[in-house]
C-alpha cells in the first residue's frame, strides 16, 4: 500500500502513473472517491507515528515514565511488593514508549523509570535489581522502538523480539553481578521469566490493544 504513489492504471492500452492524475476518480459502490485522497488516507493510516512531533514525543515519554513509577508503587501498596515480579508493571509503559515514540525515547524511559522509582519509592532495590533493570528496560524501549517505529516491523514481530532482547540483557547483567558476588540475591533470568509469565501474557494482550487505539485515533486526527 505504501507504494500507491507509483501505482499505474492501464487506460486504452496506455499506462499512466496515478500520481500524475490529480483528478482521476474511482467509482466504488456508487460512491466517487478521488484516487489521490484514497492514497493519502492509506498512507496516513500506515505512517501515523511519523506525524508525532518532537514535543509530543517528549510529553509522551514523561507520561510513560510517570506511569513507570506510579504503577509499581500502586501495585506494591495495594497487593504487596511480591506481586511486582509477577505482573511486571513497569515493563508496559517502557515498551509502549518505545513503540509510540521511537528507540531513543523508549531507552530514556527505560532508564528514568527504574531510577526515579528507586529514588522516590525504594523500588527496585538499589542493589542488585536496579543495575539489572537499568540494562533490561532500556533494551525493551530501544528495540521495540527501533523495530516498530523506525524499521516498520509488524507489532507481532517487534514486541516479542524486544521482550526477548530485554530478558537477554537481564541475563547478562545477572551473570556479571553473580560473577562479582556469588551470594547475589536476585532471580535468575529463567526464574524471572517463569515468575513473570502472567505479566508477559498481560503485555501481549494489553499493548496491541493500546497501539491499535492510538493508531486509530491518530488516523482520525490526520484525516482531511
Amino acid at each position: 500500500m505504501r507504494h500507491i504513489s507509483t501505482l499505474k492504471l492501464k487506460l486504452s492500452n496506455t499506462t499512466v502513473p496515478v500520481r500524475h492524475i490529480s483528478t482521476l476518480k474511482l467509482k466504488l459502490s456508487n460512491t466517487t472517491v478521488p484516487v489521490t485522497t484514497l492514497g493519502t488516507k492509506i498512507m496516513r493510516r500506515l505512517s501515523f507515528l511519523q506525524h508525532i512531533t518532537h514535543t509530543k514525543r517528549l510529553v509522551f515519554t514523561a507520561m510513560f515514565t510517570a506511569l513507570g513509577v506510579l504503577l509499581p508503587y500502586f501495585t506494591a501498596h495495594v497487593f504487596g511488593p511480591q506481586l511486582g515480579p509477577i505482573i511486571l508493571p513497569m515493563h508496559i509503559p517502557v515498551l509502549l514508549c518505545g513503540l509510540i515514540c521511537g528507540p531513543f525515547y523508549g531507552a530514556m524511559c527505560g532508564i528514568l523509570s527504574p531510577s526515579l522509582s528507586s529514588l522516590l519509592t525504594g523500588m527496585p532495590l538499589p542493589y542488585p535489581m536496579l543495575p539489572i533493570m537499568l540494562v533490561e528496560l532500556p533494551i525493551y524501549g530501544a528495540v521495540s522502538g527501533l523495530l516498530f517505529n523506525k524499521l516498520k516491523a509488524p507489532l507481532f514481530v517487534a514486541l516479542p523480539v524486544a521482550m526477548i532482547a530485554g530478558r537477554a540483557g537481564y541475563g547478562m547483567m545477572f551473570a556479571l553481578l553473580f560473577a562479582l558476588n556469588p551470594g547475589l540475591k536476585a532471580l535468575s533470568v529463567y526464574a524471572a521469566v517463569l515468575t513473570g509469565l502472567p505479566g508477559i501474557l498481560a503485555q501481549a494482550i494489553i499493548i496491541p490493544l493500546i497501539i491499535r487505539a492510538v493508531s486509530q485515533r491518530r488516523a482520525e486526527e490526520l484525516s482531511p
